[in-house]
């Protein structure tokens, strides 16, 4: 039997490594000229990482989606984003 510890960490590699290639793929993405296919290329990266990180809240985290404020935090975090960013 595995720990929780060696899930966890293992959870949060995979979060880190959909990270990683998330961003990477984005700068590329905004090195190329502005069309309607390049948004949405970036669209479905957003997806993909909203779809990870889903996985990592409900999985690993055990938080209920049935039960999850997602909305309301996600407007939570990017007001408080905004603020410091001086926006």
């Amino acid at each position: 039997m595995r720990s929780a510890a060696t899930y966890y960490k293992r959870e949060l590699r995979k979060l880190t490594e959909g990270v990683t290639a998330f961003l990477a793929i984005l700068d590329s993405e905004m090195g190329q000229p502005s069309t309607e296919m390049r948004g949405r290329r970036i669209a479905k990266l957003c997806n993909d990482l909203d779809m990870l990180n889903d996985r990592i809240r409900y999985s690993a985290l055990g938080i209920d989606f049935r039960t999850d404020s997602k909305p309301a935090r996600k407007a939570a975090l990017a007001s408080n984003l905004a603020e410091g960013l001086g926006k």
